[in-house]
C-alpha cells in the first residue's frame, strides 16, 4: 500500500499493516539495512529507492519493508549518496503521477487506500 504521498516529490509504500505482514516482520525481527550508495545511482524520475527508517538516524539506515518512487522531474538528486536506489519504473509513470496527485491528509497519507501489485523480472 502507498501510505505517503509528497506532492511533486515522491510516493512511498510498503510496510503493510496486514496481520500476515506484521507476523512476518515479527518472525524476521527488527533490523535495518545500511545504505549502498557506492554504485553511484542517481535519483532520476522513476527511480525506486529505500527510505531511511527514522528521523534520528544519522547513518541513513533503511527499513527493509519500505520503498519510495521519485515522481519529481527531472529527479531528486539531493537524495544521491544518502539513499539506496535499487530499481526503476520501466513503464507506467503516468500511474505514479496519478498517485502523486491524490488528496492527502496532514500526515501526507492518501485519503483513499492505494495498493500496488509488483512483479520481479530477472
Amino acid at each position: 500500500m502507498f501510505h505517503r504521498v509528497v506532492p511533486n516529490f515522491i510516493i512511498q509504500g510498503g510496510n503493510s499493516d496486514s496481520w500476515k505482514s506484521m507476523r512476518k516482520r515479527q518472525e524476521i525481527g527488527r533490523y535495518l539495512l545500511p545504505p549502498d550508495t557506492r554504485k553511484g545511482h542517481a535519483h532520476h524520475r522513476g527511480v525506486i529507492s529505500m527510505p531511511s527508517s527514522e528521523i534520528d538516524n544519522p547513518h541513513k539506515l533503511a527499513s527493509p519493508y519500505e520503498f519510495f518512487i521519485v515522481q519529481q522531474a527531472p529527479g531528486a538528486y539531493h537524495l544521491d549518496g544518502n539513499y539506496t536506489a535499487f530499481g526503476e519504473v520501466i513503464s507506467g509513470m503516468e500511474v505514479v503521477d496519478k498517485i502523486n496527485r491524490l488528496e492527502i491528509d496532514k500526515r501526507e497519507m492518501p485519503i483513499k487506500n492505494v495498493y500496488i501489485k509488483t512483479e520481479i523480472i530477472r
